[in-house]
């Protein structure tokens, strides 16, 4: 970590410092101020976020520590409790987080309705006024379960646009579901606002509800005010309707809806859980968790894994090992979403969970759990020296036996005079080193047939916030190479080493003699070579190194660090055994050689295999429809059905050019149909014409929904093509990198269909990339015309023809160019030429002299 961005954090603990003291003189004005320079100090000079969201939450957290020592005295510190809660919600607002002002808001005005502080028609208004906040951040349901309080509490209807929109809203969401599944979905909402408010039982929900409709009549939509007649009439009993309950969540996913789910959720798991079901409650909430991620509620997801840490049932006094398994779940879920407060948010929970256990029996579950933790946020948030120490014991220990630096790590973290420990450090070392000797000669080397590379090459790339990748070449005297690329899911990021390096005598030159300093440059060595991913660790491990040969390794870092050669394994430094060589910065871009290929020789008997998928999701997700009385697709696409036909019709028709072909339909297209086609490696030309579900936090989550109600994502095509190709060179059949075509209707999280997706599309090609693909091509779906179909009809002829990818669509294009002229000239209304090459536009990725295998 660069030393500015040190001096900034250490200058933020300071005036945080400054903060507490001056609101515990009661002086809200300096303490405002001082947090408004801090906020765009975070803004300008902190990186990465998730350390900007930790400091704001750590202003929030000391401003409602702050409230809660003045609501003991309510009626002389009312003026501030109000500044204080005031400032709250302007931060909240700034970071856009509606659930906890609705959260909070509702906390202060359930103070007030317990002690009668003021008026319930006051207490409804700062509920409203709330709920107003709220509303512009599209979360219509914190802001109508306000809205709803406030009804309560006003005891008559508050009029405004958008509490009425609100209602809309819900209302057109009921009209979705059929009518059983609304009063479940309804009674199940009001139940979660009412056991939130009212837990003191000073209003019964019997009477909650019949307010509530009381005031529906003439304000309320039809649909919601019928539900409501029907609860406060009867409210249900969920215990004897748990089908239904099931049967409404599921209904709910299929549109979409995690956020409604998620109250009958709760309910449903507290049935399961008093019915001590709790393998079924379980395994339910994870697959609840996983639909809610895939469809890009997020939000939804880390409600339900909180709400699975609440009714995990652990022993205060033992580590909590399983509540730690479901925060580390959530934190590798969460880790690569742009939006970082989810990962920020499931992290920190790790982290509280992470006490010393006073079960010594527990204790390798504890450090590996620490481990797993700072492999999860490496390079995302900063570590402090407990935590670094942590790391080190460890790794020492159980990883790669240092006694040395694990007796090190003990005296840092004062543990070092334990018994325990000591028994410990030689017992556990000891069996690290057998298991490490018995690896060694059962793993294999690097090396081919029991040869020794003549030259190695080695490259590693070390980005400042992203992970590392390495290159690696063996080459042999038979004049054989062996390349590979690994990619490392860790960052090289450790602020920690840093200081220490800076402390070794020959850094610091108040240091005179190694005897003066914390550290010798050995330990450093030892505790940096621990610091590497173990992937690293491990390779370098294997590598069997010629006499006559010193391998080679070019670091290619964005931000100067320590020398890596100073890096020790316990035998001797990696300086001794490599030749090292750096470059501190980015990579300059460099126009790239482009690789032509020779058309193919053989083109007579070369034939192709084309797989077409299309029209996936004709049944799902489905709507109630109160006029049919059924249930209709949400989402309907004819124009997948359309190219389909086309396609099919296409490729029976260039039948000599053909080897195989495989359309899967609304029928056929099912997910296991669909793996088996991907993996078997063997097409061309793969296809798909569907509606694609667009996830902007992670767009290779982006899914199609298959004619079985399963959810196949853009990571599980690649997966499979990147299994595929390993299991075709095993088996020594022929894999074909495929040229995928995407023609896909794309629709965003909240349901509404993007019809200029250019952005979308390109991330989505992008992220692909082109490893098992030769490359991709993205079209917006619009209507699929004659036009469109006579330029599709040219591209298929020209590749099939023996042309590259980039020579078939420039033809197509020309061909469909000299037709559309000639129809402008006969003033054909419904041909324009602006039109139509907007229409068969399509984005491509990857090497466009590539051809078709």
């Amino acid at each position: 970590m660069p030393n500015i961005v040190l001096e900034n954090i250490t200058d933020f603990y300071k005036k945080v410092a400054k903060i507490q003291n001056l609101l515990e003189d009661l002086n809200h004005f300096w303490a405002k101020e001082i947090c408004n320079q801090i906020f765009k100090e975070i803004e300008t000079k902190i990186d990465p976020i998730s350390e900007r969201l930790n400091m704001y939450n750590i202003l929030i957290n000391i401003w409602e520590s702050h409230i809660r020592i003045l609501v003991t005295d309510l009626y002389n510190n009312w003026p501030l409790i109000y500044d204080a809660y005031n400032f709250i919600f302007e931060i909240l607002s700034f970071l856009n987080d509606s659930n906890r002002i609705s959260e909070i808001g509702i906390r202060l005005v359930k103070i007030f309705y317990k002690i009668k502080f003021t008026e319930n028609t006051n207490n409804a208004k700062i509920l409203e006024s709330l709920a107003l906040l709220i509303y512009n951040s599209e979360n219509f349901q914190k802001s109508l379960e306000l809205f709803f309080l406030a009804f309560i509490l006003n005891d008559e209807f508050l009029q405004t646009p958008s509490g009425d929109e609100c209602l809309k809203n819900f209302n057109a969401l009921l009209l979705k579901l059929s009518a059983e599944h609304r009063d479940i979905l309804l009674n199940a909402f009001l139940l979660e606002i009412y056991d939130n408010f009212f837990d003191d039982n000073s209003l019964k929900f019997q009477e909650f509800a019949e307010s509530l409709f009381r005031i529906s009549f003439q304000n309320f939509e039809f649909i919601l005010h019928k539900s409501l007649q029907n609860i406060s009439q009867q409210p249900i009993n969920f215990q004897d309707n748990m089908g239904l309950l099931e049967e409404t969540i599921y209904s709910l996913q299929m549109i979409k809806e995690e956020k409604w789910a998620f109250s009958i959720v709760k309910i449903y798991c507290n049935l399961l859980k008093k019915l001590n079901k709790n393998q079924k409650l379980e395994k339910f909430l994870y697959y609840f968790i996983e639909k809610s991620c895939k469809h890009g509620e997020y939000q939804t997801a880390l409600k339900a894994y909180s709400y699975l840490d609440e009714i995990t049932e652990t022993n205060n006094s033992e580590f909590q090992l399983r509540n730690i398994k479901i925060w580390a779940e959530a934190a590798k879920n969460f880790r690569k979403l742009s939006d970082k407060s989810y990962f920020v948010a499931a992290i920190k929970k790790f982290r509280e969970l992470l006490k010393l256990p006073d079960d010594p029996r527990l204790f390798q579950d504890f450090t590996y759990a620490f481990n797993e933790y700072y492999r999860l946020i490496r390079g995302r948030m900063n570590i402090d020296q407990e935590e670094f120490w942590w790391i080190a014991f460890h790794r020492s220990i159980f990883e790669e036996g240092f006694k040395d630096i694990a007796e090190l790590s003990a005296k840092h973290l004062n543990v070092a005079q334990s018994p325990l420990f000591e028994s410990l450090i030689n017992r556990e070392i000891h069996k690290t080193i057998e298991t490490k000797s018995r690896l060694t000669k059962s793993n294999d080397t690097i090396d081919i047939g029991g040869m020794v590379p003549s030259k190695i090459i080695i490259k590693l790339r070390i980005p400042a916030n992203k992970n590392i990748k390495m290159y690696y070449e063996l080459f042999y005297t038979s004049g054989f190479s062996k390349p590979e690329l690994v990619k490392i899911d860790e960052i090289w990021k450790e602020p920690q080493l840093i200081r220490l390096y800076l402390q070794l005598p020959f850094n610091d030159p108040r240091i005179k003699t190694p005897v003066q300093s914390q550290i010798s440059q050995v330990q450093f060595g030892k505790l940096a070579y621990l610091f590497l991913p173990q992937e690293l660790r491990t390779f370098f491990s294997q590598l069997i190194i010629g006499k006559d040969h010193v391998p080679e390794i070019f670091i290619i870092m964005d931000e100067p660090g320590y020398p890596f050669e100073m890096l020790h394994d316990e035998k001797s430094s990696l300086g001794t055994k490599f030749a090292f060589g750096y470059r501190f910065d980015e990579p300059k871009l460099s126009p790239e050689k482009i690789m032509i290929q020779d058309q193919p020789e053989d083109i007579v008997n070369l034939k192709y295999m084309f797989l077409a998928i299309g029209d996936l999701n004709k049944e799902f997700p489905k709507i109630w429809d109160e006029i049919e009385k059924k249930y209709n697709p949400l989402f309907p696409f004819p124009e997948s059905s359309k190219q389909l036909d086309f396609l099919e019709s296409k490729i029976n028709n260039l039948q000599p050019l053909v080897e195989k072909s495989t359309f899967l339909n609304s029928q056929s297209g099912t997910f296991q149909n669909i793996e088996k086609e991907i993996t078997s490696g063997l097409y061309n030309i793969i296809y798909i014409t569907s509606n694609l579900f667009y996830i902007e936090e992670n767009p290779l989550q982006s899914y199609f929904i298959t004619p079985d109600d399963h959810i196949i994502n853009l990571q599980d095509i690649l997966e499979m093509l990147s299994f595929a190709q390993k299991h075709n060179e095993i088996q020594g059949i022929p894999f074909f990198k495929p040229l995928l075509i995407f023609d896909a209707q794309i629709i965003d999280k909240s349901g509404k269909i993007i019809s200029r997706s250019f952005n979308q599309l390109s991330k989505i090609s992008k992220l692909i990339g082109s490893k098992n693909l030769i490359g991709i091509l993205a079209r917006i779906s619009i209507e699929f015309d004659e036009i469109l179909k006579l330029f599709l009809s040219e591209f298929i002829n020209r590749l099939f023809l023996r042309e590259s990818i980039g020579s078939a669509l420039l033809k197509a294009h020309k061909q469909l160019y000299k037709i559309v002229k000639s129809l402008e000239k006969l003033d054909d209304d419904n041909y324009s030429l602006s039109q139509t090459l907007l229409e068969t536009h399509y984005v491509f990725y990857g090497n466009l002299f590539n051809f078709l295998e």
